[in-house]
């Protein structure tokens, strides 16, 4: 996931202790040559900082290596330090793998996942009022869309940062968020017990019959937790009072899912239209035949609310988001990993290649994790702030 193969002759950082601070000489891959001093206990990403205001260099585009590792920024540079030296090299590439979080400071923000650092926030002036619920990526990586507890969502461009359109028609919190697969349509979720599909382009709603001017809504009984498409964007799958929801696009019923004894908190499909799976204040997690309905098993059970639940890509694999654990299940519920954590779990998602997992806490923490044998890899953290969801993005179009 961080690592990359590096010739050693190309350039090396040479860093060397000397009372409370460490002495840098640093050689880029052109031959140019340059003397830091940092404080002892200096990490990775304050030597990125430094090395941004000495030669210009953004820091998220700054790949500091040791040997065949590529560092994140919470490791310490000291912690290399062979006979007094340190050993490190410095490549400058843009970054290609991005993480979007929402957070409770009103804001998104798109963390490059090869040095740790904020590559751009979603925010500030046309930003939204309260809380940020839901951030997801648009499929090309061009847009990002959020929900917000203002019961409004915005359109925003990954080029520049702007707010391209913001959705107005919820009368209470807009609780989360999801692009179409083709990327045209969006749908949201709300407290106000209402589901809506808009267009993209305008940031208006989507008709369903021109005619009358009917827009596309699904309306329940209780608030809406979640709301997506499915993969073949022909339904909507909603999670309102103790039931999940497949509507069709005309905004009618299409099938129901039951059986929960409790508030669901989230439904998903998975990348084959095939299965539905339940995550659900009784702690457990459910599994359904999309296609009829059918119940098919029950597990997961810890006593804790299920938050959030997810299919890996290539639905092998599941997982389940309650207290401060993420369980890594089998289809038939067996656990295969399980990631504790030191917070409280607000949601997880699986990349897209399922080989890592990117979980969202309420102390302000990003974490990456490997999916099989549970290893930590990197954290993405800004102060304390809450973060509500997190999940990885594609990689941007031209």
């Amino acid at each position: 996931m961080v690592s990359a193969t590096i010739p050693d002759s190309l350039g090396m950082e040479k860093a060397s202790m000397s009372g409370n601070v460490l002495h840098v000489s640093i050689e880029q891959l052109g031959g140019s040559l340059m003397n830091l001093t940092l404080p002892a206990d200096s990490l990775v990403n304050d030597l990125r900082q430094l090395l941004a205001k000495t030669i210009g260099v953004p820091p998220d585009q700054q790949r500091i290596v040791h040997k065949v590792t590529m560092l994140a920024g919470h490791i310490a540079i000291a912690s290399f330090q062979v006979n007094g030296t340190v050993h490190l090299m410095m490549i400058v590439a843009p970054p290609s793998h991005f993480v979007l979080g929402a957070y409770a400071d009103c804001s998104a923000r798109l963390w490059a996942v090869e040095t740790g650092e904020c590559h751009m926030i979603f925010g500030g002036a046309g930003g939204h009022e309260k809380p940020v619920s839901s951030a997801v990526p648009s499929p090309d990586g061009t847009l990002v869309a959020t929900a917000s507890s203002d019961c409004t969502a915005k359109i925003w461009d990954t080029s520049s940062g702007d707010c391209l359109h913001t959705i107005v028609g919820h009368e209470k919190p807009v609780t989360s968020i999801a692009f179409s697969p083709h990327g045209t349509l969006l749908v949201t979720a709300s407290e106000d017990g209402i589901a809506r599909v808009w267009r993209v382009e305008t940031g208006g709603p989507s008709f369903v019959d021109l005619r009358s001017l009917r827009v596309w809504f699904a309306r329940h009984a209780n608030a809406v937790k979640s709301a997506m498409f499915t993969h073949d964007g022909a339904s909507v799958l909603t999670a309102a009072g103790d039931v999940a929801v497949l509507w069709d696009t005309y905004g009618s019923v299409h099938k129901t899912f039951q059986r929960h004894d409790d508030l669901v908190n989230s439904a998903v499909v998975s990348s084959d239209d095939a299965f539905v799976l339940t995550a659900c204040n009784d702690g457990r997690v459910r599994l359904f035949d999309a296609k009829t309905g059918q119940w098919l098993r029950a597990f997961h059970s810890h006593g804790s609310p299920v938050r959030c639940v997810a299919f890996s890509p290539i639905d092998s694999l599941l997982l389940a988001v309650s207290g401060e654990r993420v369980e890594i299940l089998t289809m038939t519920g067996t656990c295969v990993q399980s990631l504790k954590l030191d917070g409280s779990l607000r949601s997880a998602a699986f990349s897209s290649d399922g080989e890592v997992v990117v979980t969202a806490s309420g102390n302000g923490r990003v974490n990456l994790w490997a999916v099989d044998d549970g290893e930590f890899l990197q954290g993405l953290q800004v102060s304390r702030i809450a973060v509500f969801s997190a999940v990885f993005c594609p990689q941007r179009s031209s």
